[in-house]
């Protein structure tokens, strides 16, 4: 599997605050691991949006969307929930 990350993700992800960018982060990597062994993400509340676009959260406030393919993942959008829910409707 390849991970990539989209200019939009890493823009957003700079504008965040370093406590934030920390837990972002974290669970990005905790994804990452994840799908490399095969599991399902469990805990992160993975949840498919539209055809290969899933999103998954990191608390209350902070969501990731990205683009899960066969053999890719490409992380889109990062941001509290409005503002993800925003940059969806210009993709």
């Amino acid at each position: 599997m390849t991970y990539s990350f989209a200019s939009s993700f890493d823009r957003l992800f700079k504008r965040l605050p370093t406590d934030r960018r920390r837990r972002v982060q974290l669970a990005v990597n905790r994804l990452i691991d994840l799908l490399d062994l095969g599991h399902r993400p469990a805990g992160l509340g993975l949840k498919l949006l539209r055809k290969e676009i899933w999103e998954f959260r990191i608390g209350l406030r902070d969501r990731v969307v990205l683009k899960l393919e066969r053999s890719s993942v490409i992380f889109l959008i990062v941001g509290n929930h409005e503002d993800v829910q925003r940059d969806l409707k210009r993709m």
